[in-house]
């Protein structure tokens, strides 16, 4: 695959003395944990007691919301330390784009000059949508009030 076409994402593992297993969102070009993400997954998640695959899943959702957030020049962090929510389109936008593959995700990113060509896309009625656990992860996160978040 094209250097241009890497993704700019993605999730290591790491495994503590104990034998704990534990995957974190990092950037692929430094290879530092991304910071929001982490925190949520250590205090919200692992803490309720979430098995290291589900985490692994969860953090695989907020990466596609992360390369929404880059495609459309959206900064996540000033966005909700403002105060400031996702807009309806925003969100509608980002359930269109969790619904992409991955190849076609990364290619809508800023200096992305090439296109990927990717099969018809398939049924995924029977998936979780991503951005489900995007918007629960932005509630707990930044602290929304239950209300925001019934049902997820």
């Amino acid at each position: 695959m094209p250097e241009t076409n890497q993704n700019p994402y993605a999730i290591r593992w790491s495994k503590f003395a104990t034998g704990e297993r534990l995957p974190f969102l990092v950037s692929a070009r430094t290879g530092l944990p991304v910071q929001a993400p982490t925190y949520w997954a250590t205090a919200s998640r692992r803490s309720r007691g979430c098995q290291p695959n589900t985490l692994y899943n969860d953090l695989r959702a907020l990466m596609f919301l992360y390369l929404w957030a880059d495609a459309r020049g959206v900064d996540l962090h000033d966005r909700f330390m403002s105060g400031a929510l996702l807009t309806l389109a925003e969100i509608t936008d980002i359930d269109t784009f969790c619904g992409r593959y991955i190849d076609e995700a990364i290619a809508e990113l800023p200096g992305r000059a090439e296109s990927v060509k990717t099969a018809a896309s398939p049924d995924r009625s029977q998936c979780d949508p991503p951005s489900s656990v995007a918007i629960a992860f932005c509630s707990v996160r930044w602290q929304c009030p239950p209300c925001c978040t019934k049902g997820l």
